[in-house]
């Protein structure tokens, strides 16, 4: 039932449940954040937790930082 208006909203968006885990994606956010099959396999299986996801050093937007954003990651 979520699946449907996820999919149909025009923005990235994804459903989180009341501890902040990943659900359900919608296509642009997999979009935007280049995540392949097996990382969309990843969230729809594992519901890993948002926060877990944005700090993880493998996430893809993590990997590829550089200069001011890597130290301030860090």
């Amino acid at each position: 039932e979520t699946n449907t208006i996820l999919e149909d909203w025009p923005y990235p968006a994804f459903l989180l449940d009341f501890s902040w885990r990943m659900i359900l994606p919608n296509s642009q956010v997999l979009s935007i954040y280049i995540i392949q099959k097996e990382g969309k396999e990843y969230i729809l299986n594992q519901h890993p937790r948002i926060l877990d996801i944005l700090f993880d050093p493998e996430f893809r937007q993590n990997k590829y930082l550089k200069g001011k954003d890597a130290e301030n990651w860090e």
